[in-house]
């Protein structure tokens, strides 16, 4: 799929207003942190490609898993989208003067359910 069968796909189906996911947790409900990651789609040769990184192995966190570029909000950020860009930028270097924003997939909130 190209570039443009994406964009045309992707934007024949709107998003709804409210379409936050939520996931439920057998788990003491704790202070949740903001988050955004970025799936990143580069053309080569007519194709469309996700971009995926791996994390470095001497991480705390999720050592070595494959993951899309993104991270924590920081309280600068003046939206989740910022956050996506600015963490994609830090991790694999694309300028944010080369990014196009096509859309967005719901937010995931979390509620708990206790035992």
């Amino acid at each position: 799929m190209d570039r443009d069968s994406f964009l045309t796909r992707f934007l024949l189906s709107p998003m709804e207003a409210n379409n936050d996911i939520y996931m439920q947790q057998q788990i003491r409900p704790k202070k949740l942190k903001k988050a955004a990651v970025l799936i990143a789609l580069v053309q080569r040769q007519g194709i469309l490609h996700v971009i995926l990184t791996e994390r470095a192995l001497h991480l705390r966190h999720h050592p070595g898993q494959v993951s899309f570029p993104g991270g924590k909000y920081e309280h600068f950020d003046h939206s989740l989208q910022q956050t996506a860009i600015r963490e994609t930028h830090e991790e694999i270097g694309i300028h944010p003067s080369l990014v196009d924003i096509i859309g967005q997939l719901p937010l995931l909130k979390q509620t708990a359910v206790l035992k």
